[in-house]
């Protein structure tokens, strides 16, 4: 919802002020595969939990937020100093507008704009706040040239214990070039079994000893 997290804090001052409600949206929470994770870890089915996996892997150049220029774009059509802003001033440049996800001046990359969807969903399913610790590495290997957020990114988090859950670590991943094709699932890791998500919900155990022999 925004860039940096001080304007967080002014807009929720500005919605106290003026009365109003805001709503931000984030994927998976009114999913009912997502509702149907949080009942089975609530219930128990995973054990106790030790690790969280979660990542979403792409092929295509739309994928890794090359966008489609209009070829119309020009300063007599677009209003280049504000869509600036507050950003650094340079001269107009139609792929920065068009393509502004692959620049640290105007988005946030692939935390702000794809992470944050995973932690979403994780964060839904424990009823979690939210980790304590983070260490994130990236890098620019596939899409190179003209950007310089990432087109890969991993991230490992840890979580305290509280109430609703116990401590446990989260690992993310966003690969924006995948010859397997556009993926993306989550993995619960619990002492008794791992709940996959991903167009549905799964849980797999290890065979019982007499299932074995």
């Amino acid at each position: 919802m925004v860039k940096q997290w001080q304007d967080g804090h002014r807009l929720i001052e500005a919605s106290k002020k003026n009365g109003r409600i805001l709503q931000v949206g984030s994927q998976r929470v009114s999913s009912v595969v997502y509702q149907k994770a949080q009942e089975l870890f609530r219930s128990g089915a995973i054990g106790t939990l030790n690790m969280v996996e979660a990542w979403i892997d792409r092929n295509s150049a739309i994928g890794a937020w090359r966008y489609s220029i209009p070829p119309d774009a020009s300063p007599q059509t677009i209003d280049w100093d504000r869509f600036l802003g507050s950003a650094p001033k340079r001269s107009f440049d139609a792929q920065r507008l068009f393509q502004w996800r692959n620049w640290s001046d105007y988005g946030t990359g692939v935390a702000g704009d794809l992470f944050v969807h995973l932690f979403t969903g994780i964060h839904f399913v424990t009823s979690s706040l939210g980790p304590v610790r983070a260490f994130a590495s990236g890098g620019t290997y596939f899409w190179k040239g003209d950007r310089d957020a990432p087109d890969i990114m991993l991230g490992l988090y840890d979580y305290p214990r509280t109430d609703q859950h116990p401590a446990f670590n989260l690992a993310l991943r966003v690969n924006f070039v995948c010859g397997g094709g556009e993926t993306g699932a989550f993995k619960f890791t619990g002492s008794d079994a791992v709940m996959t998500i991903g167009n549905g919900v799964s849980l797999s155990r290890p065979p019982k000893e007499e299932d074995r022999a």
